[in-house]
């Protein structure tokens, strides 16, 4: 989320944080010991206050999928206590990459 400009300071000086509210988990075969792994993170959907960000395990070599993970949530306006709109600096610079396979 750094990359986008969603940093600890831009939560920090607005006071808000990210609540995850939802994550869904698809496990396959696990990797057999000594396998290399390698792990990555894209961003699926950014609406008004929500992300959903896609986590994957993988072999580097095969491609092949070893876990998946979904993490749903939403820009957390801590003070308040609720959700509340991304700011339109994240949320271009997040568009211009986003779904773009890793």
């Amino acid at each position: 989320m750094s990359r986008f400009g969603w940093t600890s300071q831009y939560e920090a000086e607005r006071q808000i944080g990210f609540s995850t509210f939802e994550m869904q988990l698809d496990l396959a075969d696990p990797p057999r010991s000594g396998t290399l792994i390698d792990t990555q993170a894209r961003l699926a959907h950014i609406g008004r206050s929500s992300v959903h960000i896609v986590h994957q395990i993988l072999d580097p070599v095969t491609g092949q999928t070893f876990a998946t993970m979904h993490q749903l949530g939403v820009h957390l306006d801590k003070v308040a206590r609720r959700p509340s709109a991304i700011a339109d600096h994240i949320k271009e610079s997040a568009s211009a990459s986003m779904l773009a396979p890793s």
